[in-house]
């Protein structure tokens, strides 16, 4: 076939695909006598694919790679980028999301009273810009790509903290990664500030472990009682890790799906629940359409947010949310004081603030050692 006709077989310009020739994207041959393209069926399949990406919105560079795992057969590497890809994306509907809603508001309040004062642009382009940089902020501090081969056994009650990777006051582990990667205990170089807060994170994180791991198995179930899942019914689990609570509840006869910011994790969970769907993504931009699930449920992954970034959180599951849905948040929890830090316990107060804010109804029960779990219903929208 000349480029004209896989063109027209394809439905865009012999300019595009001129362009991805350009790039290296395709290598058509040329014939010899007079220099015409000439397309086989593999270069028909490879500019197909290429289209298919590009419609995805996957960059030129992107698009490469994805042609190279493809032919090397390495599927796991392109559902990986695809995944990530369809969280991007999401994340900029959500970013589109706001910039609509600020406008509604200038419109409406230009029409209201006939001019803007500088004082309602200020807080508006302030309030716009502190969402967009609570969804962009998230960081993993840790490690939990790196935590998911032990996670397990790391919150069995019946494990040791030896067999869990956790000896010496649950900071070995950690500790040893910290120095192979350059951050031994010591002085901080120049630029070693962010080293420093992935040590406290990593050490932090240990002891809530500790904490959490004798009533681990007791807070599921507990969850599990709450949510009193229907057969048929669909549930999100938000920071599913390995998929313990979904798994539980999938055994109840919900179709359930995962979601978690590990793609580590969430290949562990797919190996021990095959009938799960997981998703990458995290809890500030959810990779699924409005009005989805009947329930979302969520345990001990809510405090890896900042109190800002839990507001947005408690947005995307009533987003996520059907009309009468219902949603259980499970979490070391502090009853009086502040969260001090991402990874620290959540402000049950501050909490129980934004849950009265945004209109739902809950009540909150103690687990156990500071684990409380939220139990809430959203009220009918506009509330």
């Amino acid at each position: 076939m000349q480029i004209r006709d896989v063109a027209a077989k394809l439905g865009i310009s012999a300019r595009s695909v001129r362009f991805y020739e350009q790039k290296g994207l395709i290598r058509p041959e040329k014939d010899a006598e007079n220099g015409y393209r000439r397309f086989t069926e593999q270069d028909l399949w490879r500019l197909q694919t290429i289209v298919a990406l590009r419609e995805a919105g996957l960059g030129l560079g992107e698009t490469a790679a994805a042609l190279d795992r493809i032919e090397a057969g390495d599927g796991d590497e392109l559902l990986g980028l695809l995944e990530l890809q369809r969280s991007a994306m999401y994340a900029r509907w959500l970013e589109w999301k706001q910039q609509i809603e600020t406008t509604e508001r200038l419109i409406g309040l230009l029409r209201d009273t006939g001019s803007l004062a500088a004082s309602e642009l200020t807080a508006l382009a302030a309030g716009a810009r502190r969402l967009r940089e609570a969804r962009s902020g998230w960081v993993d501090r840790w490690d939990f790509d790196g935590r998911a081969a032990r996670h397990d056994a790391e919150v069995s009650a019946a494990a040791q903290p030896e067999a869990a990777g956790m000896a010496d006051g649950g900071r070995t582990d950690g500790g040893t990664r910290l120095k192979a990667a350059g951050m031994a205990d010591g002085g901080l170089a120049d630029g070693e500030a962010p080293f420093q807060a992935a040590r406290m994170a990593v050490a932090g994180q240990s002891d809530a472990t500790a904490r959490i791991r004798p009533h681990y198995e007791e807070t599921l179930s507990r969850i599990a009682a709450r949510i009193r899942p229907q057969p048929g019914e669909h549930g999100l689990d938000l920071g599913a890790g390995t998929g313990n609570l979904a798994g539980r509840l999938l055994g109840q006869g919900a179709q359930m799906a995962a979601m978690d910011q590990s793609r580590e994790m969430l290949k562990r969970c797919r190996a021990k629940y095959p009938g799960i769907e997981t998703r990458q993504g995290n809890f500030v931009s959810v990779p699924y359409p409005d009005a989805r699930f009947d329930f979302v449920v969520s345990s001990f992954a809510f405090r890896h947010l900042d109190e800002t970034q839990q507001a947005l959180a408690l947005s995307e599951q009533r987003r996520v949310l059907k009309p009468g849905g219902r949603l259980v948040i499970a979490d070391l929890m502090n009853e009086r004081g502040r969260q001090t830090a991402p990874g620290e316990p959540v402000s049950l107060a501050a909490l129980r603030k934004r849950l009265a804010a945004d209109g739902f109804a809950f009540d909150a029960e103690r687990v156990g050692d500071g684990i409380w779990m939220i139990y809430a219903e959203p009220g009918p929208p506009g509330d």
